[in-house]
C-alpha cells in the first residue's frame, strides 16, 4: 500500500509538474503570438504608409512633370516670339538706316536748291512720308 501511495503521490507530483510545465508553455506561446500579432500590424502599418508615401511622391512627381512640359511650351512659345521681335527689330534698324540716309540726301538736295524749292519738296517729302507710313502700318 505504501508503495501504491508513493507512486499515487509521484503520479501526482509528475501530473503537477507537467500542468505546471504546460501552463508555462501555454503562457509563452501566448505570449509569442500577441507579439506576432503586433508585429505583424506593425509590418502592414509600415507597408501601408510607406505605400501611402510613395504614391504621394509619385503624384509630387507628376505634377512636376506636367509643371516642366507646360513651362517648356512656355519656352517655345517665348522663343518664337522673340524671335518675332529680333526680325521687328531687324527691319526697325533698317528703317532707321534707311531714314537718317535719306536725311542726308535730303540735306545734301537742300544745299543745292534754292528756298522756294526747298518748301516744295518738304511738302512732297512730308507727302511720301504720310503715304509709307499708312502702308507700314496696316
Amino acid at each position: 500500500i505504501d508503495d501504491r501511495e508513493s507512486e499515487l503521490q509521484r503520479g501526482a507530483k509528475a501530473y503537477t509538474d507537467l500542468k505546471e510545465e504546460l501552463d508555462s508553455a501555454y503562457e509563452k506561446l501566448v505570449c509569442l503570438a500577441q507579439i506576432y500579432e503586433f508585429k505583424e500590424e506593425e509590418a502592414e502599418e509600415k507597408g501601408t504608409r510607406k505605400e501611402r508615401d510613395f504614391h504621394h511622391i509619385k503624384r509630387k512627381l507628376q505634377k512636376e512633370i506636367q509643371h516642366n512640359d507646360e513651362l517648356e511650351g512656355e519656352m517655345d512659345k517665348l522663343q518664337r516670339e522673340n524671335g518675332r521681335l529680333m526680325k521687328k527689330l531687324e527691319r526697325s534698324k533698317d528703317k532707321l538706316e534707311q531714314q537718317k540716309v535719306e536725311e542726308q540726301n535730303e540735306r545734301a538736295h537742300r544745299k543745292q536748291i534754292g528756298p522756294v524749292s526747298y518748301i516744295n519738296s518738304l511738302h512732297c517729302e512730308s507727302q511720301r512720308r504720310m503715304a509709307s507710313s499708312k502702308e507700314s502700318q496696316k
